[in-house]
């Protein structure tokens, strides 16, 4: 995407070690901050927000765009700046059709479910016991992933690179 100017990085760097480095998509009206990492130094040292949407901004001030999406979400760092909510996509890609169709499948129900459950006033007591459920088992996966008891394999398959 970078060749093709779709697309750009920017990275912050000390001691010669890349910090924080994020990813932008770049559209005809507008420009969007895809993705931001930052290493576990720079996150308790430094306000990673605050790198990213000045490194996103003169970004966008240098092609002369006309807006900036800080794209999907809503942590509470992003909502102070929106000035409108703007509706995203996903598309799910993959190799091939075998495991594509369950995972698109699981995508689409958990999106209609996640829409049904924030909309609707008269939630059944179901779909409110089975959210509840679903958070406390990602939860607990995630607290697993984060244990020592952990085998390594998985560790080095959830890492965040």
């Amino acid at each position: 995407m970078t060749t093709r100017q779709l697309g750009g990085i920017y990275e912050y760097w000390r001691d010669g070690e890349a910090i924080v480095s994020g990813f932008m998509v770049f559209g005809k009206e507008f420009d969007g901050s895809y993705i931001v990492g930052a290493s576990k130094e720079a996150l308790q040292r430094y306000q990673i927000d605050t790198l990213a949407y000045r490194a996103e901004v003169d970004t966008a001030c240098g092609r002369n765009s006309t807006r900036l999406s800080l794209m999907d979400g809503d942590p509470p760092s992003k909502l102070r700046w929106a000035s409108k909510r703007v509706s995203s996509y996903r598309v799910v890609l993959s190799c091939g059709l075998a495991p594509w169709v369950p995972y698109a499948g699981y995508c689409v129900l958990r999106s209609r479910c996640r829409r049904y459950a924030r909309k609707s006033n008269f939630t059944l007591r179901w779909v409110r016991k089975t959210i509840r459920k679903y958070k406390v088992l990602r939860s607990r996966v995630v607290w697993y992933v984060e244990s020592d008891s952990a085998p390594r394999w998985i560790k080095n398959v959830t890492s965040k690179r």
